[in-house]
């Protein structure tokens, strides 16, 4: 059988190498693109020559090809706000006393605080004005009947800060994601401390649609009884997730249908699908199909607009406004053609979309869809209406399921036991909310009375289902959590994929073994980190404020020591330290957190406990040595000072000698810069959590 061609789909292709031009931008040096763009015009210059006077068709291709990265590298490098002169990544040094700027973003509301992203203009540094530029995240605490809204012009008297980096392996890098929305510094403050200069929105459409979504949130509000069913409908219909509850999105993940809860294509679907029959009586007139496509596309711009133009929102919306730009035209395009298109146009309009999970699951599930669903609905033929569609919805799951779990591994570290259930009950179920919910904001609108009655109705649409996701996540191992798969993985099980289910479409030995080499490689690459694991052996010690913490790592077992340990923080405890124990093969601290003064393994003398890692001595400094009688000369190999036990070195007696000094985080910020200044100039080998983050000693790699 003939192999697949990629000649029908040149968007796709189109799309593929403006995304290998945006991944350049973030893998190469950020000035090389500086200067890249000026190459376009020579790179179209010879596109055209080979194209059409060469004629050459491979010279054609690749001059094309290096266009389009060319275009998508040089997208993101205008599309990277450090790369201003203004700047406010550019300030670091400089003691900000105020700054103001305007509210650009819709409120994210939380119990103790409001969020805002603010688009600074200026800032006050040393009583002087600065013009600036930049975005920044404002937390406005405690707000109380302070209400802020989007076109606010503030005037903050507090400064911002950068957003530091993880100090910790493996963490979560909040720096690195928070930055790809070119969100470069924050600010915690009271209200107390902003003053409303004036009120102007700089895009009225997206004003209008916060003041739309507003209004259906306080409808909401009045019409759903139930405070967990109003978490679902805010979550579910205007994708505003901040009032969700921990319990909540644990149930709707365990049971594999917190895609419900995220705005995003099936949503979007189904708001086309309702406008499509409510629409369908302009079509019968002649050239009622303008009409009729450009109705369509306004209404899902402005649900998309409304539930807060999210990347899988726009994925959907693009989309189903190429469907219906089809309906205007009379013309079917090729469905990997519209997804290439839409890539396009959100990649352009934003290229960080494609740092996004949404964007990423919400374009690799379609494509999913698109192509394993025919295939395994034709597996079986249902004359039956209710088993056909038990049937469709059965294929849906496992293909996008096909399609995703490399990724959600990847992300989240888990896998839901019983997603083809759940989502026998929860699609329907999306389906059924949205078609009572439109009626009951338009007509709680206009009739108070039929909205209480349609807000009844719904609540008990949203118990059902919420009673059915949390049944369902309480059935026997309902998710299986701590999976880990790397970078390297993930493409090579996508390759398996891809290769596997060409070999067998397209009858090809050459896929086929392809398929199974990306096998073999994916089978060495697990075997080589089971291989570390087993001969791991390490002292971590982390960066956790007021705390001295380290894991004690000897092949699959690891003990995690702490000081001063509150039950109230072992959620930010396992933040900060169970992704590294994931990726080393490790259990979670949350069964193997233990305090070193109970250890038969630690000694303690004095302000000094030690113990021994391998051949080397560490010893944790706790106490101010002062008062204690050191008779003999002591030397470790590494001396961890902690607890602000000295405020200088000279503190410490003589005859105390070490390796490497270690200073702990839960010394104060000024005493271990002093310490550290120390140190240095006296020509000792230290290291700051506080400021490079963790310190590892890693015996596995010293003794090889």
């Amino acid at each position: 059988m003939e192999m697949f061609k990629w000649s029908p789909f040149p968007l796709l292709r189109y799309a593929i190498y403006f995304m290998i031009g945006i991944l350049g931008y973030g893998a190469l040096d950020h000035s090389i693109w500086s200067s890249v763009w000026w190459l376009l015009p020579i790179l179209l210059v010879l596109y055209v020559l080979s194209a059409f006077i060469l004629k050459k068709r491979f010279l054609t291709g690749l001059m094309g090809l290096f266009t389009v990265v060319c275009l998508g590298g040089t997208a993101a490098f205008f599309n990277d706000h450090t790369n201003w002169e203004d700047h406010i990544s550019r300030l670091e040094g400089d003691r900000i006393q105020a700054f103001s700027g305007q509210l650009v973003s819709d409120v994210y509301e939380k119990e103790k605080y409001y969020r805002f992203t603010l688009k600074v203009d200026s800032v006050l540094v040393q009583d002087a004005t600065i013009k600036v530029s930049g975005l920044i995240h404002l937390y406005i605490q405690n707000p109380g009947k302070n209400r802020h809204k989007y076109g606010d012009y503030l005037y903050v008297k507090k400064p911002f800060s950068g957003i530091r980096p993880p100090g910790n392996p493996n963490e979560f890098n909040y720096q690195k994601y928070i930055s790809r929305s070119n969100i470069y510094g924050q600010c915690f403050v009271g209200p107390e401390k902003i003053m409303v200069v004036y009120s102007d929105p700089p895009n009225p459409v997206m004003n209008f649609a916060f003041v739309v979504r507003s209004k259906i949130l306080d409808q909401l509000k009045s019409n759903i009884a139930g405070e967990r069913e109003q978490q679902i409908a805010f979550a579910l219909i205007l994708g505003v997730k901040s009032f969700l509850e921990n319990d909540v999105k644990m149930a709707y993940s365990s049971a594999g249908a917190m895609h419900v809860l995220a705005v995003s294509g099936l949503h979007v679907g189904i708001i086309y699908l309702i406008l499509v029959y409510l629409l369908k009586f302009l079509k019968r007139p002649k050239g009622g199909n303008v009409l009729f496509g450009l109705l369509i596309i306004g209404g899902i711009w402005l649900y998309a607009m409304v539930t807060g133009l999210s990347p899988s929102v726009m994925r959907a919306a693009t989309m189903f406004t190429v469907i219906a730009f089809r309906d205007i035209s009379n013309r079917r395009p090729n469905i990997y053609n519209s997804l290439g298109l839409a890539a396009l146009i959100l990649l352009t309009f934003n290229p960080y979309f494609i740092y996004a999970v949404g964007f990423q699951l919400s374009f690799i599930a379609v494509f999913g869809i698109v192509y394993f669903y025919p295939k395994l609905y034709g597996l079986v033929t249902l004359r039956s209406w209710l088993p056909d569609k038990i049937w469709s919805i059965t294929c849906i799951s496992i293909a996008a399921q096909i399609s995703t779990f490399p990724l959600t591994t990847f992300y989240f570290h888990q896998f839901p036991v019983y997603f083809l259930l759940s989502n026998l009950f929860v699609i329907p179920g999306t389906a059924l909310i949205l078609m009572i919910a439109i009626p009951t904001i338009l007509l709680g609108s206009l009739f108070e009375i039929l909205g209480t009655h349609m807000g009844w109705l719904l609540s008990k649409v949203l118990f059902i289902v919420n009673e059915v996701v949390f049944h369902i996540e309480a059935l026997p191992n309902s998710l299986v959590t701590w999976l880990y798969l790397d970078l390297t993985e993930v493409i090579l099980i996508y390759g398996i994929i891809i290769l596997v289910f060409s070999a067998f479409q397209y009858r090809s030995f050459l896929a086929l073994s392809s398929g199974l080499t990306a096998l073999a490689l994916l089978g060495v690459s697990i075997s080589i980190r089971d291989y570390e694991r087993i001969n791991q052996k390490k002292l971590v010690i982390y960066e956790i404020r007021h705390h001295t913490a380290f894991d004690l790592i000897n092949a699959s077992a690891a003990r995690f020591f702490i000081n001063g340990y509150d039950e109230n923080e072992l959620d930010l405890l396992k933040f900060k330290v169970d992704p590294f124990r994931l990726a080393h093969g490790l259990e979670s601290i949350e069964s193997s957190i233990f305090n070193w003064k109970n250890d038969p393994a630690f000694q303690t003398f004095g302000p000094i406990t030690y113990f021994m890692v391998d051949k080397y001595k560490v010893a944790i400094l706790h106490d101010n040595p002062g008062a204690y009688n050191w008779k003999n000369p002591l030397y470790f190999d590494f001396f961890v000072i902690s607890n602000d036990a000295i405020s200088s070195l000279h503190e410490l007696p003589g005859n105390l000698q070490f390796g490497k000094l270690i200073i702990s985080s839960d010394n104060g910020f000024f005493n271990s810069r002093k310490l550290k200044n120390e140190a240095i100039s006296q020509g000792l080998s230290v290291h700051t959590l506080a400021e490079e983050g963790f310190w590892m000693l890693d015996l596995s790699k010293i003794r090889s």
